[in-house]
C-alpha cells in the first residue's frame, strides 16, 4: 500500500532551493541527472518508506540521493503510516 508522503515547511523550502540550484545558468546536464535521481528518490518513498538508514537515537532515517540527504520518519496516521520529509541537505550543507 503506498503511503502519503507530507513535507515540513524547512524541507519544503530545502527542495525549492535544490531545485532552483539544479536549474541555475549553466547547470548542465549533470544538473540534470542529480534533480531526477533526487526526485526519482523521494517518489520511491511511498512503496519502501524503509529504504533510508536508521538514525541512532532517533526516530528518523535518511536516504542518499547523489550525495543529496533525504533526513524523513515514518509517523502512524490512524490507518496508513504517513512519510514525513524534515529536511533536505545538499553535498556540504550541515545537519
Amino acid at each position: 500500500m503506498k503511503q502519503r508522503v507530507d513535507f515540513t515547511p524547512q524541507a519544503a523550502k530545502d527542495l525549492h532551493q535544490a531545485y532552483a540550484w539544479f536549474h541555475q545558468s549553466g547547470a548542465g546536464r549533470t544538473a540534470a541527472r542529480r534533480l531526477h535521481r533526487l526526485m526519482a528518490t523521494l517518489d520511491r518513498l511511498p512503496d519502501y518508506p524503509l529504504l533510508g538508514k536508521a538514525v541512532a537515537g532517533s526516530p528518523y532515517r535518511m536516504v542518499v540521493a547523489d550525495r543529496w540527504r533525504v533526513i524523513y520518519r515514518v509517523s502512524p496516521d490512524g490507518g496508513a503510516p504517513i512519510i514525513v520529509v524534515s529536511r533536505i541537505f545538499g553535498p556540504g550543507q550541515e545537519s
